[in-house]
């Protein structure tokens, strides 16, 4: 049995409507996600159990429970988020699966997964598409709706339930054998931003109120928030291990050329996904770092795409400067990428720190620290997407002066205002672009920032469309797996660096071997 399919679908107390109800005329619907502590402008964590909520909102009315939510006008919306999604699944029975409605007709399902995607691995024709289909909307839902605040959880549940029922289903009928394309489905119960959605909110809050709520400056994130997070965590854990079984099972008996292929997307997927969950591992010694990565190997004669190319990858493709807000991010995030590599190269080797490496290292320190924040409150897209990036580069800054962890530096750089509000003047729906390795950098940032203190509903959004698209790469490890432990290691190395004259060799193992011998008559002395 699938974990979770003994749990009721249906959200307590919650009514089917018939529309969904959306921002009045001349309102803007949040698009991106939720602040936190650090996206809260770095605001420090209420211990009570209360939200702090703006006392007055524009267009807003305050309702029994005594929430803050805006006034609403009932419109209608396409099927694919509304409460009826589930009239719209395809067939359960193999045998008429043909007629089931593609992806490409489903908007943002299709562009969630993308058009690689759909074409090689979504064949009609296929036994058990249904049930691939049902997980792609499951996941493609989730994300909808935690980016937008449209769709309702009784839908999302709903969708969640039927996912569950088809693979029970078809491990009743196949004796546990599952395709790949059954792993998909199951791949996407533990999905992060699946189950983060999943959760219920403190104070009945919607996800759509909670984005209203988190984009003012009294916000406070507080600690059942938190502990909402840590349940999502949990959850996923159970799937994720469940998934890891079953793809160890069935990976060697699966020899065809398009299930081999949908077996290396599964693998990448869920290696990346493992690699976020470094973030949650706090105060790391640098002699474990590795421990918390999946094993990567060497991307023989493969570029890194330009688009996804950010101070945190081994590549960096310097363009012609750019006029205004745009010449200027790029010239702040090459500076940085130069920064990050006299700490470690791109074979995520640490240099021998000689006088000139470390001369290098102040100097672009010093230049970075001239770049000047956007102070104005509105501003266009090119200077958000600057401001984002100048605050990402601002916390690693700090995490080398003062020798503390991410989620601590990230607590002495402030944002006005807040880096939410920054980020939702960008184009996320669409992943900065052609910036897509920018918007990477500053989430992964991000992430390490709030790990463990809010309700990450903002990184989890961004993570999930990033993981799909990076997973259908030929050099998914070195954009994702390798620049998140190239971060992870950065931030090891500053909060307790090995000294100078102990690190004599070019090769990182050596590295690791003087800092193991070194705590090691530390704990003699002691």
């Amino acid at each position: 049995m699938i974990p979770g399919s003994e749990r009721s679908h249906v959200a307590r107390g919650e009514k089917r409507r018939e529309n969904r109800e959306l921002p009045t005329e001349g309102e803007q619907p949040p698009t991106s996600t939720p602040s936190s502590r650090t996206e809260s402008d770095s605001e420090s964590v209420e211990d009570s159990s209360t939200v702090t909520v703006p006392g007055r909102l524009r267009k807003t009315r305050t309702n029994a429970k005594g929430t803050i939510s805006p006034r609403r006008t009932t419109i209608s919306l396409p099927y694919e988020i509304g409460d009826d999604i589930l009239q719209h699944l395809p067939p359960h029975d193999p045998s008429v699966v043909a007629t089931g409605v593609p992806l490409e007709s489903r908007p943002s399902t299709f562009k969630f997964f993308g058009e690689a995607f759909v074409k090689q691995f979504l064949m009609t024709d296929h036994e058990d598409y249904s049930i691939m289909l049902c997980g792609c909307m499951l996941v493609s839902y989730a994300n909808t709706m935690a980016l937008s605040g449209s769709g309702t959880k009784a839908a999302l549940l709903g969708l969640k339930g039927q996912v569950i029922n088809r693979i029970n289903a078809k491990i009743e009928s196949s004796g546990g054998l599952l395709s790949p394309q059954c792993l998909v489905a199951i791949l996407a119960l533990g999905a992060p931003i699946v189950c983060l959605v999943s959760q219920d909110l403190p104070h009945s809050l919607s996800i759509w109120d909670y984005i209203n709520i988190t984009q003012h400056a009294e916000y406070l994130c507080c600690t059942s928030f938190a502990e909402i997070a840590q349940n999502a965590h949990d959850e996923r854990k159970v799937h994720s291990q469940a998934m890891y079984n079953l793809f160890s099972k069935i990976s060697g008996r699966f020899r065809d050329q398009d299930s081999f292929s949908l077996l290396l997307y599964l693998s990448n997927y869920m290696d990346l996904t493992m690699a976020l969950q470094a973030a949650n591992h706090l105060n790391t010694p640098v002699i474990e770092v590795a421990s918390l990565f999946p094993t990567t190997f060497p991307c023989m004669g493969c570029s890194i795409p330009a688009e996804w190319t950010s101070p945190l990858t081994c590549q960096w493709l310097a363009e012609e400067s750019s006029a205004g807000f745009e010449g200027k991010m790029l010239n702040l995030v090459g500076l940085a990428h130069k920064w990050l590599a006299t700490f470690l190269d791109g074979d995520g080797r640490m240099p021998v720190p000689t006088e000139d490496i470390l001369e290098q290292r102040s100097r672009l320190r010093a230049v970075l620290e001239t770049f000047e924040p956007v102070t104005k409150a509105w501003c266009c897209e090119a200077e958000a997407m600057y401001s984002c990036c100048l605050w990402a580069t601002l916390v690693l800054l700090k995490v080398e002066r003062l020798s503390v962890p991410i989620y601590v530096a990230a607590k002495y750089t402030r944002s006005q205002p807040k880096l939410t509000r920054r980020m939702r003047t960008t184009d996320l729906s669409n992943l900065w672009g052609n910036r897509r390795g920018l918007l990477f950098y500053v989430a992964a940032v991000c992430d390490f920032s709030t790990a463990g203190q809010c309700y990450p509903l903002l990184c989890t959004t961004l993570f999930a469309r990033m993981a799909q698209e990076i997973s259908m790469l030929d050099c998914s490890a070195e954009v994702g797996i390798k620049a998140l432990r190239r971060l992870k290691f950065f931030e090891s190395m500053c909060c307790d660096p090995v000294a100078p004259q102990e690190s004599t060799n070019l090769d990182f193992r050596s590295y690791l071997s003087a800092y193991s011998e070194r705590n090691d008559t530390r704990a003699n002395s002691t």
